[in-house]
This record gives C-alpha cells, structure tokens and sequence, in this order.
C-alpha cells in the first residue's frame, strides 16, 4: 500500500514543466498519433532505444522462465530503506531482486492480443507465473545468501498491490523525472500505438517503487505442490 499520509493528489501531481516535456518528447517521436509501437521506434524514439540497448549490456537482465514477461537482476537497492513486516528494513545499497519487464515479450504479446482485455488478463497470468518461478528459487537457495527482497520501480506500480507488494510513490527528484520519462517512451515503443494519448494516461502514469519480502514471496506463491497436488496443478500458470 502507498506510504501513509501520502494523497492521491501528491501521488499524481507533476511538476510544471514535466507534462509539457513529456508531450514535446513523445511527439517528437510521433507517438500520440499512432505511428510508433510493438516495438518499432519512431523519431526521436530512436534514441530511447539506444540508452535501453546500452543499459542492459551494462547490467544483463536474466529472464525468470522461457516466455516469460519478467527479467531479474541481483543488485543493490538504488533508493531509500524500505520497510518490511516482522524484519529489519532493508537498507539502500543491501543486496535485493530487482524486476524488470521483458519489453520485446510484452511488444509480441500486444501485437497478437484481440483487444486490450484479453492481453491484461494474459500479463496477469504470465506475471503470476513469473513470481511463483521466483518463489521456488527463493525456497531452493538459488538465490544469493541474504537476499531479503524483491523490488521493482514502474510506471504502473499502483497495480501492483494485488499481488501482494507494498507500493509508494518515488521520490520528486530529476533522476525519477527523467526515469519516468524513460519509462514513457519506453512504453511509446513497445505498448499498442497511440496507447498513451488515451485519456489521462500521462498524469496518471507516475512513477512509483513496489517491494515484498522473500518470505512474503514464498506465502503468496507457494510451491506447486503443496498448493495444489494433482495433475492438473502442474499446468503452466
């Protein structure tokens, strides 16, 4: 849940100049009208592309599972100690999970979809079957020695508490401005074409951090097995 004593109207409130910026870059790469998604860039787009490629030759990105639409890397946490229940916080700098989306996954899946509920659905499912491969690797010792958390910074993090992660806003700084604005054009090239000239998108589209302990991981996502221990349990999520 979003940090207590936080509004909704905080939560979605930008600063002057970053709705404006956000429109002049998108257009520039000639998003709203429908010119640029399923991952092809367009314009200026081109050059969000080439910082993406960059980014993940710096820190490759491992994917959980075959077709699956979320990636992981190990790493220390970027932003501010963020609290979990029944241990102790953990700390910037503490080693967690970072998630990250597969965005050509999730280009593939929104250029198949029939409409835009059928793919929701289908990301609800994959995503969930990405978690529970998360969970077991927990429960397995796959992962590093004293890794507590899992942790992920996203445009559409208010979705998230749903499946069992803690949300809050992040922070006002010029490093989060432009990250979101990272993550915009990032969406402009891989989401449906025009998707973020559709009502509001932009002012309620902030950027926000979603974390969850191992442990509550491991509750939600329980091992096939003991969740279910039929045939018909061994199914792909």
């Amino acid at each position: 849940r979003p940090d207590r004593g936080t509004t909704a109207a905080a939560r979605t409130r930008a600063y002057s100049w970053e709705q404006p910026l956000d429109r002049v870059v998108l257009a520039l790469g000639r998003s709203p009208w429908g010119f640029a998604g399923y991952g092809r860039p367009r314009g200026i787009l081109h050059i969000f592309r080439l910082v993406e490629l960059l980014l993940e030759r710096k820190r490759p990105l491992r994917p959980l599972r075959a077709g699956g639409i979320v990636r992981y890397e190990i790493a220390p946490l970027p932003t501010r100690t963020v609290p979990l229940r029944g241990q102790a916080p953990v700390r910037r700098g503490e080693t967690v999970v970072i998630l990250h989306f597969d965005n050509r996954m999730l280009a593939s899946l929104a250029e198949s979809a029939t409409n835009i509920q059928a793919l929701t659905w289908r990301l609800v499912r994959l995503g969930a079957g990405d978690l529970r491969v998360l969970a077991d690797m927990s429960r397995s010792g796959a992962l590093p020695q004293g890794v507590r958390a899992v942790w992920a910074e996203t445009v559409f993090y208010q979705a998230l508490p749903r499946v069992g992660f803690t949300i809050r806003p992040a922070p006002r700084t010029i490093r989060t401005l432009f990250a979101r604005l990272f993550m915009l054009c990032i969406l402009a090239i891989y989401g449906h074409p025009g998707q973020l000239r559709r009502g509001r998108s932009l002012e309620h589209l902030q950027l926000g951090e979603a974390w969850m302990s191992l442990d509550e991981l491991q509750r939600r996502f329980p091992s096939r097995a003991a969740a279910a221990p039929s045939t018909e349990a061994l199914a792909d999520v």
